[in-house]
């Protein structure tokens, strides 16, 4: 398996988790991503559909990477 997989093993013990979804944590859904610049969701989309902000598609939704978001806000201040 490799190293930069998106997922790996963590534990094979009953009570824990045998994967940790690597994905799961570097990617944020817009609600969370809006709130953690201040603006609305709303807002969040209409700068994703002029290019001002960075968005990837997963099925249906949007997601946003976690580390534009605060690169973004660094920005903003």
């Amino acid at each position: 398996m490799e190293a930069n997989a998106a997922y790996k093993i963590v534990s094979t013990e009953y009570n824990e988790p045998f994967f940790e979804n690597k994905i799961a944590s570097e990617f944020v859904p817009t609600k969370l991503a809006a709130q953690f610049l201040g603006i609305s969701e709303n807002a969040l989309r209409i700068k994703v559909c002029r290019g001002q902000v960075g968005a990837y598609r997963f099925g249906r939704s949007l997601r946003f990477k976690m580390a534009e978001i605060a690169k973004l806000l660094q920005k903003k201040e």
